[in-house]
Order: structure tokens, then sequence, then C-alpha cells
């Protein structure tokens, strides 16, 4: 099983699914699997940063497009403690911005969306270059569906959460240092 690009997938689904009739449809079974981990999915791989300038007298501000969740706002260097609420797609910095003479900038970090693959200028993604596993299951999962396939939607939904909980489990992995904490005695020179 070679899944290293779009077509690969779609080529593999298709002998998954073992239905000549089903090749026009493959390419939606895709895009519901992206659709389902864009809800799903917070790993570091999706993990984003946009810097905001703030303008004086001005505390709303949009969250960049490329965030689909904010998961923390830093604020720059300014000497002065800011605090920030969200609110959908906007957020706002309190105190507001005042007679700051250098306009301060903010990162928003959060995640963003899987990159959908389209065949044509995305034919790989990190998703379906590290788990194609994910891929192939979950677009057979929405196939199942589809087909209203009840002997093989069970095992195609179990070994897809089973690889999601991998996939999950691997980017804690990566946030988390693993091993025991260590105390290191105090050194005074």
């Amino acid at each position: 099983m070679a899944l290293a690009s779009y077509s690969d997938l779609v080529t593999e689904i298709g002998t998954w699914l073992n239905r000549s009739d089903m090749s026009a449809e493959i390419p939606t079974f895709i895009r519901l699997f992206e659709a389902r981990m864009n809800r799903r999915l917070r790993t570091p791989d999706l993990e984003q940063q946009s810097v905001v300038t703030l303008l004086t007298n001005v505390a709303t501000y949009n969250v960049p497009n490329a965030i689909r969740q904010v998961k923390s706002i830093v604020a720059s260097a300014t000497g002065q403690a800011m605090s920030y609420s969200i609110d959908g797609t906007t957020f706002t910095i309190i105190p507001t911005p005042d007679g700051i003479s250098n306009a301060p900038t903010v990162t928003v970090i959060g995640y963003s969306t899987l990159t959908p693959l389209d065949g044509v200028t995305t034919t790989s993604n990190w998703l379906l270059a590290s788990h194609p596993d994910a891929y192939l299951y979950g677009a057979l999962v929405e196939a199942a569906a589809f087909i209203r396939d009840d002997v093989h939607l069970p095992l195609w939904r179990a070994a897809l959460d089973d690889v999601l909980e991998e996939v999950l489990r691997e980017g804690n992995q990566r946030k988390v240092p693993m091993g025991p904490l260590k105390t290191m005695p105090a050194v005074w020179e």
C-alpha cells in the first residue's frame, strides 16, 4: 500500500471499497474526513502563530483567518500588562492600547485547519505523509456510511479511532517531555 499522494489515496480507497461505481464519490469522502479532522484534531502539526499589530484606542480585533481555534494570545514587551477575551472570531485586548508610541503587537497562537488535498495543487499534507492510515480509514468510514455498509462501518470506524488516538498521543508527547521530573540541588558559588 503506497499512500504518498492524493492519487495514491484515491486508488487505495477504490481498491478497499471494491466498487467501480464509487470513483466519482471518493473525493467527497476525503473532504468529509478532512472536515471531521478539522473539528477533532489538535496537534502540534496544526499549531500556527500570527502577529497582530495593535492600534491606539482600538480594543477589538479579528482572529487571523489562518487560526481556527485560539490557544493563547501573547503580548509583546510594552511594559504594560494586557489581558484578552475571545468572542467567536474576534478578540478584545484589555486595557485598550492608549497613546503607545510604538505600536505593540500580540502573537495569536492557535490551531489551523488541515490543508485539504485536491490532487492538483496539494497532493499531500502532514497527516497523509505521517499517518496515511488515518486518511484511508477516515475516507472508508465516510464511504461506508454513504453506501450503508453496516458490516465494514464499525470495523473502519474502530480502526480510525485507534489511529486518531495514536496521532493525538504522539502530538501530546511532543508537547510535554517524557520522563520523571528531577529535583536538582541548588548550587551556590
